[in-house]
């Protein structure tokens, strides 16, 4: 993926509320950061919105990974009395239009991403390609390395119930990021 992240603002409660997107410019889609799921949903809206000039008070100001980073941490939940449909909304959202820290190239501390994230073991259920299980930091390798190892000789329960598993670890620009997919039948 070719990843550019942006900062854009939403109204929540009378107040304006920065919050971090992230655009893949391979396929134009754009990941909004909802911290009630935990979870970047494709915002269709704002892929319409994105290359349009003159829309007051929307702006995309680019920004660095570290920063997104930081304003994932920030954010704080979108309060569900008032705005319960939106979340909702993400929550029914398809499986392929979520995506996880890993699999947008950032590495967020005290997220546990891994064996137990539902989404990462739905998806390496439903498909053969490589899943993006857990980013590290570039300094990470061993950790990164362990937990491929961990992975392909099952000893991550919850990942070893779908069966053999290959793992590798990538080099990024932001860090290393642990991806496995379901072992092809030899």
């Amino acid at each position: 993926m070719t990843l550019t992240y942006f900062r854009t603002a939403d109204r929540r409660d009378g107040q304006v509320v920065p919050n971090p997107v992230v655009l893949d410019r391979r396929t134009h889609r754009i990941y909004k950061w909802c911290p009630n799921t935990g979870e970047w949903h494709r915002n269709k809206p704002l892929e319409e919105d994105f290359d349009t000039p003159f829309i007051p008070d929307l702006r995309f100001e680019e920004i660095t990974p570290a920063e997104a980073v930081e304003m994932v941490l920030a954010n704080a939940r979108i309060h569900e009395r008032s705005l319960g449909w939106l979340v909702q909304e993400r929550r029914a959202q398809p499986l392929k239009e979520r995506r996880t820290h890993a699999e947008l190239g950032l590495v967020v501390p005290g997220t546990k991403m891994g064996s137990r994230d539902e989404a990462v073991m739905e998806r390496l259920h439903h498909t053969a390609d490589w899943v993006p299980v857990k980013a590290y930091n570039a300094n990470q390798t061993a950790a990164a390395k362990a937990l491929a190892s961990d992975i392909r000789n099952g000893r991550r329960k919850a990942m070893a119930e779908l069966g053999p598993l290959e793992a590798r670890t990538t080099k990024t620009k932001t860090g290393i990021v642990v991806e496995a997919r379901r072992a092809s039948a030899a």
